[in-house]
């Protein structure tokens, strides 16, 4: 049963990320802003630029292929 669990563990660590960001980024950013009085669309537009602020370092001293694969 061991593979099963190192599958488990590969999906867990390969999703938590992805869904921390969702809930952190389009979530609670975007719900805050329009509670504060921005519209839907620049609600949208502050969050993904934190979000893109965010991951800029993912990206500096990589390869243009690896900025790709970031990117993509």
């Amino acid at each position: 049963m061991q593979p099963i669990s190192n599958l488990l563990v590969v999906l867990i660590l390969g999703l938590a990320p992805a869904v921390f960001e969702e809930v952190i980024f389009r979530g609670i950013i975007i719900s805050k802003l329009k509670a504060n009085g921005k519209s839907e669309i620049v609600a949208v537009l502050i969050s993904a630029l934190i979000f893109a602020g965010v991951h800029v370092t993912n990206i500096v001293g990589l390869s243009f292929i690896n900025v790709l694969v970031q990117v993509g």
